[in-house]
């Protein structure tokens, strides 16, 4: 009978990375992974012709902003009396469609003086009503109006984020939308200096 030494090889092969042996995760090491999403970015948008909207009844406010080339500004209070004249008073909604993706709306108003259009008013009471039921918004051209159709099916509720106002319009308006000086593109743009 032969002893065996009790010395280890002093070159051990190295495993093989790619064996799936070595690879395989326990039991205890699988799991959901609980993830957050981060909102990083929100659009500043009226709702698409063919989606059903829900609007947050708290989250709102009537700001001023300019809209360009289908991009929505928002006009810092420090530019109001500077940009007089150029920029629109709006109902700031907080949507959701049925995806649960968030948007701010801009309902428009009327500006101090002027009297409320049909486009502006319609979208107002779609607005409002979308605060309680799944709405779509369609525009109705004979009419000069949008027109609210209602969803015939019991919807399932509406998924808001779980964000502050303030947070989600700078998620909206954070990335070069706010209008805070004159040096703004935009504000150049108006002055004819770009």
């Amino acid at each position: 009978m032969t002893d065996k030494p009790d010395i280890e090889p002093l070159h051990k092969p190295k495993p093989n990375p790619f064996d799936p042996a070595s690879l395989r995760l326990s039991d205890d090491e699988v799991g959901d992974i609980d993830v957050e999403p981060l909102l990083t970015t929100v659009e500043v948008r009226k709702p698409k012709r063919d989606e059903f909207v829900r609007v947050h009844a708290d989250h709102h406010a009537v700001v001023p902003i300019i809209e360009l080339d289908r991009d929505v500004y928002l006009v810092d209070a420090s530019m109001r009396n500077e940009l007089a004249g150029e920029w629109t008073p709006a109902d700031m909604r907080v949507a959701v469609n049925r995806d649960g993706t968030p948007f701010l709306w801009p309902v428009k108003q009327p500006k101090a003086g002027e009297r409320q259009i049909s486009w502006h008013a319609s979208a107002k009471a779609v607005a409002a009503a979308a605060e309680t039921d799944w709405v779509r918004a369609k525009a109705n051209m004979s009419k000069g109006a949008y027109d609210a159709q209602k969803a015939k099916g019991k919807l399932e509720a509406p998924l808001f984020p779980d964000k502050s106002f303030t947070e989600l319009l700078e998620a909206g308006f954070g990335d070069g939308k706010l209008i805070d000086s004159v040096d703004h593109p935009v504000v150049k743009r108006l002055r004819g200096e770009e």
